[in-house]
């Protein structure tokens, strides 16, 4: 969507339950995963085409050639969920949701939500550099601006973690305040870690405010039910007398 005008430019088609979706810092490409073919997909955001595809299936991580893996779809098969020939197998031992671009941009973070764990791609080449276990179900991701940390929202954990990217320690898993953790948006400081909760039923939706220092929640209002993606949009600094 050209977002001046709010025009839509076009449709890109990828693969099975497209999920998750972020620009990389330069612009150039954005990152988004498949869940239901345990792929992730680089588009171009000059041709608006798939350049490249990452297989995220345990066992079988690194790069795709996505001209061949396109090719042999069968979009009919897709829409009734029976992509199981050929191209791109249907597969969600990661299942994976959420692709996160390092603050350089030289690095993809893929949150194997079915398997517990984040993998950390090598942009250039595809390939896996780390994988760091988590708790139940990472789900969505970001990455402090100042680099320092990874933190990843554990949708049936109840539970944030945070990681050191120095190490690829777990620093701490905190608990959320309902049930359903969802969103994920840092502030632009470092400092905060915001994050929507769904919770269940009638329940109202959560955001929970982690400090980044501490990884205490510190905070959290009630929104509305199924409280689902979150972002930034900007910090000001208070008028002082």
């Amino acid at each position: 969507v050209y977002t001046p005008d709010m025009i839509e430019v076009d449709q890109i088609e990828t693969c099975v339950m497209p999920h998750g979706l972020r620009m990389a810092p330069d612009g150039m490409h954005a990152y988004s995963n498949c869940m239901m073919n345990d792929v992730t997909v680089e588009i171009d955001t000059r041709t608006f085409k798939v350049s490249r595809m990452f297989s995220a299936k345990p066992g079988q991580e690194g790069p795709l050639d996505p001209p061949q893996a396109m090719a042999g779809m069968d979009h009919e098969r897709m829409g009734e969920g029976m992509m199981d020939h050929g191209g791109l197998p249907m597969s969600n031992e990661c299942s994976p949701t959420w692709a996160e671009p390092s603050v350089d941009g030289s690095k993809l973070y893929v949150a194997c939500n079915k398997a517990d764990h984040i993998l950390e791609v090598d942009v250039g080449s595809m390939e896996v550099l780390r994988s760091f276990d988590t708790g139940r179900a990472p789900y969505n991701l970001d990455v402090t601006p100042d680099g320092r940390l990874l933190v990843a929202t554990l949708k049936a954990g109840a539970a944030v973690e945070f990681f050191s990217l120095a190490t690829g320690e777990s620093l701490a898993v905190t608990p959320s305040t309902t049930t359903v953790t969802h969103g994920l948006v840092i502030s632009p400081d470092s400092r905060y870690a915001f994050v929507s909760v769904e919770g269940v039923g009638a329940e109202p939706g959560k955001v929970d405010i982690y400090d980044l220092e501490t990884f205490e929640r510190v905070a959290d209002v009630e929104v509305g039910q199924q409280a689902g993606g979150i972002t930034f949009w900007r910090m000001e600094t208070p008028e002082r007398d």
